[in-house]
This record gives structure tokens, sequence and C-alpha cells, in this order.
């Protein structure tokens, strides 16, 4: 008598194990598509923007990086919280990304790093180029936020639009 009830509550803990187990996985597939899409915005708001309108890329991603980010993504000689300066159609530049590859590694709960691969299209004086751009990124979870923000930033080697150096 005493075995019957035990098999069925095997059965009920190995499916609830189960249940959990999805779960478990879920989350960390879930976290791995969080990373990357907070990864994108903050890609876009540093490679897209237009000179003419008085936008550059460093003063476009404080909501995405902490202190140590925005201090190492910001030009030497320029104060953090500085605006750039509007320049006239004629001698803007706009930058905007063409194409991008993400790809994420975990770290421990609240860190990650993706390696970037960023294709960025330049024109200025009407003359477009596309680089290709390998980064190094960290991040880390800002609870505050509920997002993922870029700790470090690394840009690699620059390269040609199909991947060479020269």
């Amino acid at each position: 008598m005493l075995v019957r009830p035990l098999n069925k509550e095997v059965q009920e803990l190995k499916q609830i194990n189960q249940k959990l187990t999805v779960e478990v996985k879920n989350k960390t597939d879930n976290t791995g598509e969080q990373v990357k899409k907070d990864t994108e915005t903050f890609l876009k708001a540093f490679f897209v923007y237009d000179t003419s309108k008085g936008e550059a890329g460093w003063n476009q991603i404080q909501p995405y990086t902490t202190e140590n980010g925005k201090k190492m993504l910001t030009p030497p000689g320029i104060e953090q919280n500085q605006k750039p300066e509007k320049t006239d159609p004629d001698k803007s530049v706009q930058s905007g990304i063409d194409k991008m590859l993400l790809y994420y590694t975990p770290v421990e709960n609240n860190k990650a790093n993706v390696f970037a691969r960023v294709w960025q299209k330049t024109t200025a004086n009407n003359v477009s180029s596309v680089t290709q751009l390998p980064l190094d990124i960290q991040l880390v979870f800002d609870e505050k936020q509920n997002k993922w923000i870029v700790d470090q930033m690394t840009i690699q080697q620059p390269l040609k639009q199909n991947g060479y150096v020269n």
C-alpha cells in the first residue's frame, strides 16, 4: 500500500521538476534575447546621428550606459553633458547602421558580453562609405532601469565592408 502513494508522488515531483527545468531554460534564453535587444538599442543610439541636427553618438547614449561606459565613449576634450554643435547641412555627417550581428555570452547573473559586428554607413559631402566595426561590449544589469546597460566597449580594428583590413 505504501509503494503506490510514493510512486504517485515521485511522478508528480518529476512533472514539477520538468516544468521548472523548462522555466529555467526559458529565462536563460530570454535573458540572451533581452541582452541582445538592449545592446541593439544602445548601438542605434551610438551610431545613428546627423550632425546638421546637432546630434552625435556620444551624447545619445546616457540612458544605455554606466558612468564608466559614458566616460569611455565620450571623445577627449568633450565635457560629459556637452551638446554637439550643429553643422551646416552641406558640411554635415550622417551616420547609420547598415547591418549588425550580435553574439551573446553570459558571464554572471548580472554581467554579459556581446561581440558585435556593426556595418556603419557614414555619409559626408554626399559621399557614402560603409565600414565594418568589430566591437567587444561588456554589459551589466541595471535593476533600477530593469535593463542591460553598457559598462565598457572596445572598438577592435575597423574593417572594410567585406571584412578585410585593407
